[in-house]
């Protein structure tokens, strides 16, 4: 599941520089389901799409603690 999210933050890139940001937010948002948002951050962080850390990823999903966002932003 983990080369799958890999991939949907690839494509957001992609999508992001063909069309817009925005565009390929609503979409990726089709794609992840919340209770994927923390894996989904491990696979951001991955591709260096750390933007969605902060666009994508409001807030963990409930029961899940904090997530990689939250660690990153700890550590800056």
């Amino acid at each position: 599941m983990l080369e799958q999210l890999t991939y949907l933050a690839d494509a957001y890139g992609y999508m992001k520089a063909g069309k817009s940001k925005q565009e390929a937010l609503a979409w990726l948002h089709t794609k992840v389901p919340p209770q994927m948002y923390n894996p989904f951050s491990e696979a951001c962080y991955d591709q260096e799409q750390v933007d969605l850390l902060w666009d994508f990823i409001d807030k963990p999903y409930p029961g899940e603690g904090m997530n990689l966002s939250g660690s990153f932003v700890l550590l800056h």
